[in-house]
């Protein structure tokens, strides 16, 4: 018998954070940030308190500051599990730091809390190391590289893009795919991967596209499908064109040419109507013009196309500014039945919007862009049409 048996023993009664996160994915088979999302919304932060352990097993509770009523160690921990672990069944035991999840949880504490309850966890020192063994098994075994062979000309559709074309309906994976040019298996296998997120950014990208669309009823999903009609049309109009699947839609719809009043024929009459060939000769030669006036003018607007700079006048740039302030507003707004926002701040917004790393924007620049949004969007509501706009609609 050791003569630190029984400090030891009380050792075993507290539950390191990142495994308590990881026992409750391997129970639940749940993504880290939905688990983080679920604590977060029952308040788990305010109901337990971290400990911190020394190389002595000696337990100390962590006291907060009296202007918190929540555990900061556990608030910032979830914040960090929901912005840079993304589509993982497991937290990697390199990222403890990281996260900052080098606290601990008492097992009584977590029994006696009802969203813990509720997912029916084997809360015992035994089954946190089974856990950890496998998730240390995991980190072993990971692939660190995946390989994802670059689309080339996006406008030109892949192999892989032109098979889903023969679809007649699309769910929200199957059409964010089509778009990232890649097969829905390849997502299927690697989601867990550690780099799946900077790999499939274009991917992850699409899909939330598609969910925030359906949420604002920009498209329509029946029973999570959309047909292949509608979503053609619906990429057509936000700028996305495949060739061979939604480029039809450039030709405008056939249209009368003239306004021509039919004559109405005697079905009784035998003979054929006489055809007035000057007259049709004239209205032939009316119609000529005109299409040749439009095709030059189209050249003309797709000469001015190609040869267009991305720089924008300052109605533009202020319209671009305020849509973003607007979409900043519905992101951060409760939807749906569950009434929970499609992020919960916008520190959550610019965390993933830098962890993707797109166009090298960092958190200083993105914070300074939405602040200008949303100063854009506020002097755009001050203008005394939309204040009218406002009061109308109330």
């Amino acid at each position: 018998m050791s003569v630190l048996d029984d400090e030891v023993f009380q050792g075993k009664k507290y539950i390191l954070a990142v495994d308590f996160i990881n026992l409750v994915a391997s129970t639940t088979k749940d993504y880290i940030d939905d688990i983080a999302s679920y604590l977060v919304l029952n308040n788990f932060d305010k109901e337990v308190s971290s400990y911190l352990m020394d190389k002595y097993s000696r337990v100390t509770r962590v006291e907060h500051s009296q202007s918190h009523d929540y555990d900061v160690n556990t608030r910032n921990f979830l914040e960090n599990c929901h912005s840079k672990v993304i589509l993982s069944k497991s937290i990697s035991l390199r990222l403890i730091n990281d996260l900052k999840g080098d606290f601990y949880y008492s097992y009584e504490e977590l029994e006696s809390i009802g969203c813990i309850k509720k997912l029916k966890l084997e809360l015992t020192a035994e089954a946190a190391r089974v856990v950890r063994d496998k998730v240390r098994q995991y980190d072993e075994n990971e692939i660190h590289f995946i390989y994802r062979k670059p689309i080339d000309k996006p406008e030109e559709p892949n192999a892989c893009q032109l098979n889903y074309f023969k679809l007649e309906r699309f769910d929200i994976k199957t059409a964010a795919c089509l778009l990232a040019g890649i097969e829905v298996r390849l997502i299927d296998e690697n989601e867990g991967e550690s780099l799946f997120a900077e790999v499939f950014a274009d991917y992850i990208s699409y899909k939330l596209m598609f969910e925030l669309a359906i949420d604002n009823n920009e498209v329509i999903f029946d029973d999570d499908l959309i047909k292949s009609e509608d979503l053609q049309k619906y990429l057509f109009r936000i700028g996305y064109v495949l060739k061979g699947f939604n480029d039809w839609l450039r030709i405008e719809p056939a249209k009368p040419l003239v306004d021509v009043q039919l004559p109405v024929i005697d079905s009784s009459l035998s003979k054929t109507p006489k055809v007035n060939h000057d007259e049709c000769t004239e209205k032939y030669e009316v119609l000529k013009k005109k299409y040749e006036s439009l095709e030059k003018e189209f050249d003309e607007i797709q000469k001015q196309l190609t040869n267009a700079t991305v720089e924008l006048d300052d109605n533009t740039a202020a319209s671009y500014q305020t849509t973003i302030g607007i979409l900043l507003e519905i992101m951060k707004a409760p939807k749906g039945t569950e009434d929970k926002p499609a992020f919960p701040s916008e520190a959550a917004i610019i965390g993933l919007a830098t962890e993707e790393a797109i166009f090298r924007q960092g958190k200083t620049s993105l914070e300074n862009r939405f602040r200008v949004a949303k100063e854009a969007l506020a002097n755009e509501r001050k203008k005394p049409h939309n204040l009218k706009r406002s009061s109308n609609s109330r």
